[in-house]
């Protein structure tokens, strides 16, 4: 694992716990992870909930041994980057359930927390460009010449940018054609990955990419 998706997934888990959800595939599951219990649903027509002592931490793998009706439970949580088996989206968590000899695999955790925790640098532009995300919903853009803010969303149905005030500073040459560029691709992005070696790639619906790299906070 690179030092940059490291250091991407350790920000993911560096906030304050709270409830957590996890799901997968395969068949089909649900999980809420509480502060102190655990409801699981599954298509296959398994459900339960636990009262529990302890959940997934920042940076902390957690493995619980339990029991369902007198039948062995084992919950593991892994932070490791998870991309769900049916749309590939990104999450901080892989997860394991086994009840009974049989183990349901998945990915929990907010996918939004995978962009916050400092500023992304663009990568592939002429001027220095960066995007910053933040635990609120809002995020901001230098974007050149310019300065941009509005909010985000980044959850298990995709990702999307509501661009809002933006700065008016005269432009031109190469930080104008980079600026205008982002400009166009913002309100267009639908999806986001993180990568193996932690670049963040943006995408929009005509294949259209934005490539981001984790960067110092701007003063």
């Amino acid at each position: 694992m690179s030092n940059r998706l490291l250091l991407a997934l350790v920000a993911a888990l560096a906030t304050p716990a709270q409830a957590a959800s996890a799901f997968g595939h395969e068949p089909g599951w649900r999980a809420e992870l509480g502060a102190k219990q655990l409801d699981f649903r599954a298509d296959d027509g398994t459900r339960f909930a636990l009262d529990i002592d302890a959940r997934p931490q920042p940076g902390s793998p957690l493995q619980l041994g339990l029991q369902v009706r007198g039948e062995p439970l084992l919950l593991r949580t892994e932070v490791a980057l998870c991309h769900d088996a049916r749309t590939g989206q990104p999450f901080p968590w892989r997860i394991s359930l086994t009840l009974s000899g049989k183990t349901y695999l998945g990915c929990g955790g907010e996918p939004a927390l995978l962009l916050q925790g400092g500023d992304w640098r663009v990568l592939d532009s002429a001027v220095e460009q960066r995007l910053r995300f933040e635990a609120d919903g809002r995020f901001s853009a230098r974007l050149g010449c310019n300065r941009l803010s509005g909010s985000y969303r980044a959850d298990a149905d995709g990702f999307a940018l509501s661009p809002g005030p933006m700065t008016r500073m005269a432009c031109w040459g190469a930080s104008d054609a980079a600026e205008a560029r982002l400009l166009a691709l913002l309100p267009q992005l639908l999806r986001f990955d993180i990568e193996a070696d932690g670049v963040l790639r943006l995408r929009t619906l005509d294949g259209s990419s934005l490539r981001l790299t984790r960067a110092p906070s701007s003063p």
